[in-house]
């Protein structure tokens, strides 16, 4: 593997486990892993930013309906952003893709997937953790589906392999079960998962544990902040 930056990985449903080339997050298995689905329900399948002078959200892409069209999306999840150009990149759950927005458009730009759900190098499978990567200008994809974390650069539209093992479930320091989330810092890369918080396989609310670890997200100083959704609360750990 390429050496880039450490990769955080948060493991929000199902069996929670490592990887390689990841620092982890982990908890036990959750009863959502027989849906194969992520808790978090979206009401419509747009975007819409949020001014707090306003009443009322202004719906920014899409319409309230679902569809494949580049006008449409269906079940988006997370959302990254390129801070130079506001392009945004949007994790489109159900249509097995990632869609690129320039600022202003209407219209979207395919960026990876769309062809169904599966694990070879230009498909994505129920994509719902991102994030945009200026430095190599390429994004790190969370394939809750698929088991694993991937990265694609904006000028190809296939994928190299990050994290975990496409299709295959586990705890070692080399699998991923169900990924949510995913970031990075500017640290050296590594070629095992590290546990950095929560307990495998336990699952709890004291301090060192987590109870479906969701979105994370690294502060100035590079703390880690996880959303630890059965816990409604969203926890800090200090730069390990």
């Amino acid at each position: 593997m390429d050496k880039y930056p450490t990769i955080h990985v948060s493991l929000g449903f199902g069996r929670k486990k490592r990887h390689s080339y990841v620092k982890r997050i982990r908890t036990n298995r959750q009863q959502r892993q027989k849906q194969h689905e992520p808790s978090i329900i979206h009401a419509s399948s747009r975007v819409s930013p949020l001014d707090t002078s306003m009443k009322t959200p202004t719906n920014l892409l899409m319409t309230s309906s679902s569809g494949s069209a580049y006008n449409r999306l269906h079940s988006p999840y997370f959302i990254s952003r390129d801070i130079n150009t506001n392009t945004l990149y949007i994790a489109d759950y159900n249509n097995n893709r990632v869609m690129s927005y320039a600022s202003g458009a209407s219209n979207g730009t395919l960026v990876i997937g769309g062809q169904g759900s599966g694990t070879n190098r230009t498909q994505l499978y129920y994509p719902v953790g991102i994030h945009f990567d200026s430095v190599s200008n390429s994004l790190l994809i969370a394939n809750y589906g698929g088991q694993h974390i991937v990265r694609c650069t904006l000028d190809y539209s296939n994928w190299t392999l990050v994290a975990g093992t496409p299709g295959m479930v586990g705890s070692s320091s080399t699998l991923l079960s169900y990924p949510t989330g995913v970031t990075l810092d500017p640290m050296a890369g590594q070629t095992n998962g590290t546990t950095i918080a929560g307990i495998t396989g336990l699952s709890g609310s004291n301090s060192t544990q987590l109870y479906a670890p969701y979105s994370i997200r690294l502060d100035n100083q590079l703390n880690l902040l996880v959303a630890d959704a059965m816990n409604h609360r969203v926890q800090k750990f200090l730069r390990y």
